[in-house]
């Protein structure tokens, strides 16, 4: 009776270890030594099932060796139930398998997807940080430029400032140079005959200065021009303006040497104390634009 009711079990068993994973539940009687009992199989997906196929297996094979020796019923069929057993099993390993490989590559994708999403978030972060400095340092490059090209042109106009003060004070020097060649002829016309050049009035080398000489004119005439009464009543006056001139004395006072040439005329007829009280030239009467020691020795 056990035999027969195992191979029942087993034949009853065989559908549901073979029903493909789907879960389904199912009863069964098995036989030991307290006797006949109930057992509700249930058929879970993935690794459970196939432990509880494992448990089941186990539990008929320890059964079937629990039975009693003495029996002489004919052993069931075990050539076919073993293979199917062995077929479904076969077939759920490669199903979970390959449901474990495709969860694999499921878990894969995502993890790659998430990786790459990961990485284009820390690109757009450090894009916005570069591009965020690159802006700060372009403004900072842009303002230093400007400050830079504000200081050229400021370097600009005074190089043409400077420029232009070179060329006024090339002009003075040389201004300066010709100025100083008359007075070294003057003064060695002076050195030479003095009574003669104060008689004459107009030292013959003021034409080297070119317009300034033009301005300088005979002392008679000039002398005749610049008196009062056209030239009548100053007798006394310009003889004695002559004997100054003849003495080398001051033109404004009579009683100091002369000593300030007047510019631009380049009379040489006063002391340093009428020059700072004359605004023209007391010979020629033309306008005072400047004056110069000499020293004569």
């Amino acid at each position: 009776m056990a035999v027969q009711a195992q191979q029942q079990f087993l034949e009853s068993a065989a559908p549901l270890l073979c029903n493909g994973g789907s879960g389904h539940s199912g009863l069964g009687w098995v036989e030991g030594r307290g006797g006949r009992s109930m057992v509700e199989f249930y058929l879970p997906p993935f690794q459970k099932q196939y432990q509880q196929q494992q448990q089941v297996l186990m539990t008929m094979m320890g059964n079937q060796q629990r039975s009693p020796v003495g029996l002489s019923c004919p052993p069931p069929s075990t050539k076919i139930i073993p293979t199917d057993v062995s077929y479904c099993l076969a077939s759920q390993m490669d199903k979970q398998k390959r449901e474990i490989d495709e969860f694999l590559r499921l878990q894969s994708e995502r993890m790659r997807i998430a990786l790459q999403q990961q990485m284009r978030d820390q690109l757009l972060v450090l894009t916005r940080r570069l591009d965020s400095k690159a802006s700060t340092l372009l403004k900072q490059k842009e303002e230093d430029l400007a400050r830079a090209s504000k200081k050229t042109l400021e370097l600009e106009e005074c190089l043409k400032r400077a420029e232009a003060e070179g060329q006024t004070w090339k002009r003075i020097a040389k201004e300066n140079e010709a100025m100083a060649l008359v007075l070294q002829n003057t003064l060695e016309q002076v050195r030479d005959n003095p009574c003669r050049s104060s008689a004459a009035g107009v030292i013959p080398a003021a034409s080297a200065l070119g317009d300034d000489a033009a301005s300088c004119c005979d002392s008679t005439s000039a002398a005749a021009a610049a008196r009062p009464n056209g030239g009548r009543g100053g007798g006394n006056r310009e003889g004695e303006w002559q004997g100054n001139a003849v003495s080398g004395r001051c033109r404004g006072c009579g009683s100091h040497d002369s000593c300030m040439l007047f510019m631009p005329c380049m009379h040489l007829c006063a002391c340093e104390l009428c020059d700072s009280l004359l605004d023209s030239c007391p010979v020629c009467r033309s306008a005072k634009q400047g004056s110069i020691e000499v020293f004569l020795s």
